[in-house]
């Protein structure tokens, strides 16, 4: 009679065992530093947000910002830093932002319809105008049209951006022009742009409503405070 239970197969005359993983009571996260108040290097995935309405008087408006300068995200606001890149930034020298996704939300406040760009270049794309459309061309812009405020009037945009991929050079690994300190941002910026155009004969006076997150994964590094915890408390 065959039994129902099975027996473990063999690797190399041991019994596999099945592999368990291990987790706290409350599946809570948790780092274990021992002996130091924190690691070496920490990988965070931080996310910056942003709203508001984009529009002008002109036949094109865009709006950008710099998705690997987790200190100052708005260049035309300042000082706009991630929420949580103040707490990383307290026990941490430098970052540097690896990759980053973005998520764009756009709805259209014109009685007519516009052509929406969304742009991730590794140049400043903000006084290019209706340049916008070159871009099309590029493996990380993404283009729409949207209709009225009474009809189809929403556009959603994501990109999963690789910066060593958008920049060509894994340089976003090593350079120090792609690394800054807690409180700055790198020489060597990454833009995100957004771009709305008009028909012509028309201007963009009401323009459109924008939702936008960048979420950013950061690489934070070089210690600021080595104290050493009491080794009772392992």
């Amino acid at each position: 009679m065959l039994s129902s239970s099975r027996t473990p197969r063999k690797r190399g005359g041991r019994k596999l065992r099945k592999r368990t993983r291990k987790w706290n009571a409350t599946n809570r996260t948790v780092v274990r530093t021992l002996d130091q108040v924190c690691p070496d290097e920490v990988d965070v995935i931080l996310t910056y947000p942003a709203a508001g309405t984009l529009h002008n008087a002109s036949l094109t408006v865009s709006q950008r910002w710099t998705p690997n300068a987790a200190y100052d995200v708005d260049p035309t606001l300042g000082s706009t830093s991630t929420p949580g890149f103040s707490e990383w930034a307290a026990m941490y020298t430098y970052y540097r932002v690896v990759s980053y996704d973005v998520d764009m939300m756009v709805s259209n406040l014109e009685a007519f319809p516009l052509i929406v760009y969304s742009i991730n270049t590794n140049e400043d794309p903000h006084l290019l105008g209706t340049g916008f459309i070159d871009y099309q061309t590029q493996p990380f812009s993404k283009t729409a049209i949207i209709g009225s405020l009474t009809g189809a009037a929403n556009a959603r945009f994501h990109h999963h951006v690789p910066c060593a991929k958008l920049l060509g050079s894994n340089a976003v690994d090593t350079a120090d022009s792609l690394r800054a300190v807690t409180t700055g941002v790198p020489a060597d910026l990454l833009w995100y742009g957004l771009g709305i155009q008009a028909p012509p004969g028309s201007l963009c006076n009401n323009g459109v409503l924008f939702n936008l997150k960048i979420r950013m994964n950061i690489k934070f590094y070089g210690r600021q405070n080595l104290d050493v915890v009491c080794k009772s408390e392992r």
